[in-house]
């Protein structure tokens, strides 16, 4: 599956599916909405047409959810960590509903709104990937805890299925099948076999997203560089934040750990310096060139190509290392691991045509204890 899925005796691989499908439209639509000229109306009605579609399978998805799944497991699950789980799943839905409605406004004006949607869109991107990088983790344990398998078969009977008509039933079987990694589309049509007929559904879908999305392969517009600018302020606040601290407050992310990155500008000659989610190999490092699910590649890595040498800091300690990309099956292996600490990391390589980058980061020099004080991100 494209997300890390919950183990246990309860087959919630629809789910995850559905969860793949919300992280691959918004990893477009960040990328699109700044990318289309905001005269072009016959594509921003069909951006804000492709946006209706979404928000509505995300508005039922979590209203199901709300009236079957949570007040099931509030019955079955009574201890303390449980509730706060279940309390903390629905005060998520409660946060994403007005990013969504900002979002929804946006699409409604249309070009002349184009650079504000760009950063509601980036917004409803984290708070979204955050709840549900959330309710893999905890809230779909609970399930694999107090439910059975006939428990989720009757919750999806009542609750999931009654919210799609026939007509609806169409249009997100062209949605949750698009782009489906070819391994999980084999099993979805063995589940059920009616979706063997759906491939005419799916080829229609198809053209409507490449004349939707026609303008997501351009370079990047004003916009574009607008959100790079702010993306930069925040990686620098969190690296000001890390150094102040010695890591200990801004060190851990979505369940993973942060490193500092400090590498030097291809065409600049300075120093950057970049927070990024890593794993512990050996006495180095791995990270992944994800880009936040964007299919360009991050700066830190252009510019780690053509310059190796770089700069890790870690709990307040600098140590000097040398960059390499990791291939094979060492990289299939680390992949796995990087996945197992944020499951959206599959999401991104499903939303994009280049293949992302593992990088190793190997010590060549001696740790320093001095934090260094670069702030540029």
């Amino acid at each position: 599956m494209t997300t890390t899925l919950t183990a246990g005796p309860v087959d919630v691989s629809a789910m995850h599916v559905m969860h793949r499908a919300f992280r691959r439209d918004l990893a477009r639509f960040a990328v699109a909405v700044p990318a289309t000229p905001p005269g072009d109306r016959d594509a921003w009605e069909r951006l804000g047409r492709r946006w209706r579609l979404f928000a509505s399978v995300l508005h039922k998805h979590h209203a199901s959810e709300d009236a079957g799944l949570w007040p099931l497991l509030r019955e079955r699950a009574t201890d303390p960590a449980a509730r706060a789980t279940l309390d903390a799943m629905e005060a998520e839905h409660d946060l994403v509903d007005p990013l969504l409605a900002a979002c929804a406004a946006g699409f409604a004006r249309g070009g002349p709104a184009r650079d504000r949607l760009a950063v509601d869109i980036a917004a409803l991107a984290d708070a979204l990937g955050a709840h549900l990088d959330h309710e893999e983790a905890d809230a779909l344990a609970l399930v694999q805890t107090h439910l059975t398998q006939d428990d989720w078969a009757r919750v999806e009977r009542e609750h999931f299925a009654p919210a799609y008509g026939p007509r609806d039933l169409l249009a997100v079987l062209g949605w949750v099948l698009h782009d489906l990694p070819a391994e999980e589309a084999r099993a979805l049509r063995a589940a059920s076999p009616w979706m063997r007929l759906a491939g005419p559904v799916v080829r229609r879908f198809d053209r409507s997203e490449r004349r939707t999305f026609r303008h997501l392969d351009t370079g990047p517009t004003r916009a574009d560089r607008a959100l790079t600018v702010v993306s930069r302020h925040v990686a620098a606040a969190h690296t000001a934040l890390l150094r102040a601290t010695s890591g200990r407050v801004g060190g851990r992310f979505r369940g993973g750990e942060v490193l500092l990155l400090t590498v030097t500008g291809r065409r600049s000659g300075r120093e950057f310096t970049v927070p990024l989610l890593h794993l512990r190999d050996g006495d180095g490092w791995v990270v992944a060139a994800s880009n936040g699910g964007i299919d360009r590649e991050p700066q830190w890595w252009l510019n780690l190509q053509a310059a190796p040498d770089a700069v890790v800091e870690v709990d307040g300690v600098s140590v000097p290392v040398v960059a390499a990309e990791v291939d094979g099956a060492d990289r299939a292996a680390l992949w796995d691991r990087l996945v197992a600490v944020l499951g959206a990391y599959d999401d991104y390589q499903a939303g994009v045509r280049r293949r992302i980058a593992v990088v190793r980061l190997s010590p060549c020099g001696s740790p320093s204890s001095s934090p260094r004080r670069r702030s540029r991100a």
